[in-house]
């Protein structure tokens, strides 16, 4: 089995991340790529990161996107 850790662990070893950048990815996972490079684990509502998994996404292009007014309302 692959080390995963917590999005607050991620985001003290990734000092560029915050846990706010790292929900938002999460939340997006479907069409960030996150759910394709296998990055995201969920157990119930706790989320696990695969620090690998994130590398290769970073490396090929990942990409982020974030909410528009009419995605939050819906």
């Amino acid at each position: 089995m692959k080390p995963r850790l917590t999005l607050s662990q991620f985001c003290e070893i990734q000092k560029a991340y915050n846990i706010g950048a790292m929900n938002n990815l999460v939340h997006f996972a479907a069409t960030n790529g996150f759910d394709k490079f296998q990055v995201i684990a969920r157990d119930g509502k706790k989320v696990l990161i695969d620090p690998e998994a994130f590398e290769a996404w970073l490396l090929a292009g990942g990409r982020t996107q974030t909410a528009t007014k009419s995605e939050v309302s819906q």
